[in-house]
C-alpha cells in the first residue's frame, strides 16, 4: 500500500502546540492509541478552527493505516470543512478515494490541490495513478507522471519515492503501448530500488511487448521468484507479456 500511504508519509500530520498526552499521541499518528487520542481531543471540544482540522487530519491518517478508509474519508472531509485551503486534507482524501476505487472523486480533490499547491509532486503522482487505474485520460495521466518525476528530482522529501514514481509512469506508458518508454522507466525504477519487484515484472512484460522475449522472461521470472504472485496481481491491472 505504498501509494495509499504516500500522503501520510509526506504530510507527517499537523502538530498542535499543546504538550498533553492526548495531543502527543494524536500528533504521532503512527503510534498505538493515536486514533483514540485524537477522538478524546475532538470530544473535549476545546480545540477549534484550523487546530481542530489538524486533529481530524491526524485521526484520518490513523484510520488509513488501519485500512478503515470510509472513516478516514469522513475525517478528511471534516478537516476540509474546517479549513478549506488545507491541502494535505485534500491529498489524504484523494488517497482514501483511491483505496475505495472512487477515481473521479480522487481526481476532483487533486485538481483542488493543484490550485492550492501547483508544484506538488505528490498531487501529480496521485492524479497520474488515479487516471491510470481508471483507464481514462491516459495522455493526461502521463503528463501528470512527467511533472511528478521532474519535480521530485529537486525535492529531498521524495527521495524514497522516486522509484515508485518511475514505476507508475512505466505503468502508464505500458497501457499507452509505449513499450520502449515503459522499459526505460521500469528499468530505472528497479535500479533505484532493487527491492521493487513490481517494477522488475513490468520491465519484463514491457521487454516482451518491445520484442525482447528472452530478456522479458528472465526479468519476470526473477520478480516472480522474489515475490510470488506478482504476475497474477499485475495481470489484473492489464500488465501481461
Amino acid at each position: 500500500m505504498k501509494y495509499l500511504l504516500l500522503a501520510a508519509a509526506l504530510w507527517s500530520g499537523a502538530a498542535l502546540a499543546d504538550a498533553d498526552q492526548d495531543t502527543q499521541l494524536c500528533n504521532n499518528h503512527n503510534a498505538a492509541g493515536a486514533v483514540e487520542a485524537c477522538t478524546a481531543i475532538i470530544e473535549a471540544g476545546k480545540v477549534q478552527g484550523a487546530d481542530l482540522a489538524s486533529v481530524y487530519l491526524n485521526r484520518g491518517i490513523g484510520y488509513v493505516r488501519a485500512q478503515q478508509l470510509a472513516l478516514a474519508k469522513r475525517d478528511f472531509t471534516q478537516a476540509i470543512a474546517l479549513a478549506p485551503d488545507f491541502s494535505p486534507a485534500y491529498i489524504d482524501r484523494a488517497n482514501a478515494d483511491l483505496g475505495m476505487t472512487d477515481f473521479a472523486g480522487a481526481i476532483a480533490d487533486l485538481d483542488q490541490v493543484e490550485k492550492l499547491k501547483p508544484n506538488d509532486p505528490a498531487m501529480f503522482m496521485l492524479r497520474c495513478q488515479a487516471r491510470t487505474r481508471w483507464g481514462q485520460e491516459l495522455d493526461r495521466a502521463e503528463n501528470d507522471c512527467d511533472r511528478a518525476v521532474a519535480l521530485s528530482q529537486t525535492d529531498a522529501r521524495y527521495t524514497d519515492f522516486r522509484s515508485a514514481f518511475l514505476y507508475q509512469r512505466a505503468m502508464v506508458r505500458f497501457h499507452r503501448a509505449e513499450y520502449a518508454g515503459a522499459v526505460d522507466d521500469a528499468g530505472a525504477a528497479h535500479t533505484l530500488d532493487p527491492n521493487n519487484k513490481w517494477a522488475l515484472y513490468v520491465l519484463g512484460a514491457a521487454e516482451h511487448r518491445n520484442g525482447d522475449a528472452a530478456g522479458g522472461d528472465r526479468d519476470m521470472a526473477v520478480a516472480e521468484s522474489a515475490f510470488p504472485g506478482v504476475g497474477a496481481r499485475l495481470a489484473r491491472s492489464g500488465i501481461t507479456p
